[in-house]
């Protein structure tokens, strides 16, 4: 069917300006930039594009970007691996990748984490919901594989070097020694057994992906397009991480449910309107509930958020402002993970021209010709950006 959580929901108030709105197809990635294992994971490298970088040519790495996007202590040359905090079975198989979106205990455990003694120095933190990161520091290779198979069902992978060298062979051994280390722990733990009477599923495996050890070099995003400053209101993790390296300010977002999170997102916007030319809110409930295959769920993010745009209409003033509505990246429903292709984009306020759509949706999306690439995107931007400094 042609019914996504976008045509589903009620949106009275982006519905309101949608008429008067320039809406076209945006292409964060194109196809040359989609990485392999895009349906798994793909924000760094679309953000990074976003920011005005080609992906293609720089290193990009989760497990630092994932560091300093949580704030956390990190310098180049030590390998830093994102980590997704799991349930497995007795036969190694991947039972949830999420460990049930539970948080309940799992701080306890990386605190006892953190106390292991290990051949060579090392934090682990959780970032936020199932996430976190695993930092080494100390010079190792980032030449090795995944633990995390990307899918339920399958078994984890066991740490192998992807690379010849020593070195390479020596930090696979490492990775995998703390991993077995970490999951002699974890499926003991006193959290667990709590945990399961609360009928919840074990967090008993760090799911490892995407080792790095260093930073990409981003361009800075003001200078390229000659905005003056800005920040990104978001939570720990790979958006702030990559605005963070793009030269914004940070404004963290605590874990809360979707509904108090976007309350503190816009809210935050208001707060911070005068001080900053250019603000970049980053709201994370549809993606989740995408990736939980919870259709009904999405479309009451995206009617919540609906919501909160009246707020900002009501608010502010877009006769000498620019309000922009996008993604970046497409999450599939149906699939759970994320597919190549370009995602509708809104931009709304200034003068700009709007083209007549009926509703800001995937399909009314289709009549339009017009693809932003990001460049463009911004250098249109800029061209109606009349406000005085």
């Amino acid at each position: 069917s042609n019914k996504t959580p976008l045509s589903e929901a009620v949106k009275i108030n982006i519905n309101s300006i949608v008429r008067k709105s320039l809406v076209a197809k945006f292409l964060p990635l194109n196809k040359q930039e989609w990485p392999k294992e895009g349906y798994a994971s793909v924000s760094q490298y679309a953000n990074v594009s976003i920011l005005g970088n080609n992906p293609k040519k720089l290193y990009i790495r989760r497990g630092p970007i994932e560091a300093i996007g949580s704030d956390l202590e990190y310098k180049n040359g030590w390998l830093a691996i994102r980590v997704d905090f799991g349930t497995i079975d007795e036969n190694l198989i991947v039972k949830d990748r999420r460990a049930g979106r539970e948080i309940f205990g799992i701080d306890v455990i990386v605190e006892d984490l953190n106390k292991m003694n290990f051949e060579i120095p090392f934090y682990i933190k959780r970032t936020y919901g199932h996430r976190g990161v695993l930092v080494f520091k100390e010079k190792l290779s980032d030449k090795i594989t995944n633990s995390d198979p990307l899918e339920a069902g399958k078994k984890v992978n066991f740490i192998q070097p992807t690379g010849k060298s020593k070195k390479d062979k020596e930090s696979a051994k490492i990775v995998q020694k703390f991993l077995e280390k970490a999951y002699t722990l974890m499926k003991n733990h006193s959290i667990n057994k709590e945990r399961i009477r609360r009928n919840m599923l074990p967090v008993n495996y760090l799911l490892t992906r995407e080792a790095g050890n260093k930073l990409p070099k981003l361009v800075n995003f003001f200078k390229k397009f000659k905005f003056k400053n800005g920040v990104c209101i978001a939570e720990n993790g790979v958006m702030k991480g990559t605005c963070k390296l793009a030269g914004f300010d940070t404004i963290r977002v605590e874990e809360m449910d979707y509904e108090n999170q976007m309350d503190f997102i816009f809210k935050k916007i208001l707060e911070v309107r005068k001080k900053y030319q250019f603000i970049y809110a980053h709201v994370k409930g549809a993606d989740e509930a995408a990736h939980d295959k919870n259709f009904e769920k999405k479309v009451k993010v995206i009617e919540k958020f609906d919501e909160y745009i009246g707020f900002l209409l009501n608010n502010m003033n877009f006769e000498n402002s620019v309000l922009i509505i996008t993604g970046d990246h497409i999450t599939d429903c149906n699939t759970g993970k994320h597919e190549f292709g370009y995602v509708p984009i809104l931009i709304y306020g200034n003068g700009i021209k709007g083209n007549n759509l009926r509703d800001f949706s995937e399909k009314e999306v289709k009549k339009v010709n017009k693809v932003f690439r990001p460049k463009d995107l911004w250098n249109f931007i800029k061209k109606h950006d009349s406000k005085k400094y």
